[in-house]
């Protein structure tokens, strides 16, 4: 199990155990967000070449297939836990997709390619759909503004920097993610405590599907960028922007497919062990 996941775990435990510091600290949520944004980025960065069939592959399995997906189940949720996972849905992948590829063997440069312009185009493309999809649960204007001091900020400042120890820079980026991990899970304890066995009851049947997009995925192509599209959206940020716009329900969706992400990629990750 790799540090993130175990800080991810361990976060987890914390925000439920001990809510206090994390509810406190729900107001500076996007500052461990742009930091882990940040951190990724350096550790990550690579010459950019762009390839029709790369973008093709990511925006089919993140935007066809598991967009679509989490968009489809939505429509069964329960009023709160639906708005949590339509935030999740039209976000883009989790950062945390360009190492994975690394690691299971995939194109990182193809994907890296495709992560500039999702998250580019996630400024304008996160806002609009939220606005259509949720009305007036959302305020377009502070989300646009979330979203480039999230996403706008971290990534112009990392182009200015080089580091030469890239694992330590996406050892900080996870940190500062389980840091925002703890934030999210700790704001959503008192929902998650009363309501554990519904939460429960909504995520095992959420994460068979995932699980089913993402077998689905590797069926079709044998690509573990193609699979990994199709498991992981960038749930952190989803979460974080929502703070103090969704209700705690929301969060807690969030939470908990977040945490569901990890089993999804141990399990998946032993298809690629060995190639």
């Amino acid at each position: 199990m790799s540090l993130f996941n175990k800080l991810l775990i361990a976060a987890t435990a914390l925000g439920l155990l001990l809510p206090e510091p994390g509810i406190a600290l729900g107001g500076l949520a996007l500052l461990p967000l742009s930091i882990s944004t940040f951190f990724s980025l350096i550790a990550s960065r690579q010459k950019v070449r762009l390839e029709t069939g790369g973008l093709k592959t990511g925006a089919i399995y993140s935007y066809v297939f598991l967009t679509g997906a989490m968009l489809l189940a939505s429509l069964f949720m329960p009023a709160g836990i639906r708005e949590g996972l339509v935030m999740y849905a039209i976000f883009p992948p989790a950062i945390a997709v360009l190492v994975l590829s690394r690691e299971w063997g995939g194109n990182a440069s193809r994907v890296f390619a495709f992560q500039l312009i999702a998250y580019s185009l996630s400024i304008v493309f996160v806002p609009a759909a939220a606005y259509l999809l949720l009305g007036g649960v959302i305020d377009a204007s502070t989300l646009l503004a979330q979203l480039v001091l999230a996403f706008v900020v971290p990534g112009a400042l990392s182009f200015l920097i080089e580091v030469k120890n890239k694992q330590l820079a996406a050892d900080a980026s996870g940190a500062f993610l389980a840091i925002l991990f703890y934030i999210m899970i700790a704001k959503s304890q008192p929902w998650i405590v009363a309501n554990w066995a519904m939460l429960l009851s909504v995520m095992a049947p959420l994460a068979a599907l995932n699980a089913a997009v993402g077998y689905a995925a590797y069926r079709l192509t044998k690509d573990p960028d193609a699979v990994l599209y199709a498991l992981l959206k960038n749930g952190g940020a989803a979460a974080a922007v929502s703070l103090g716009m969704l209700a705690p329900a929301a969060i807690a969706i969030i939470s908990a497919k977040t945490l569901v992400d990890v089993g999804l990629i141990l399990g998946f990750g032993r298809l690629w062990q060995k190639k």
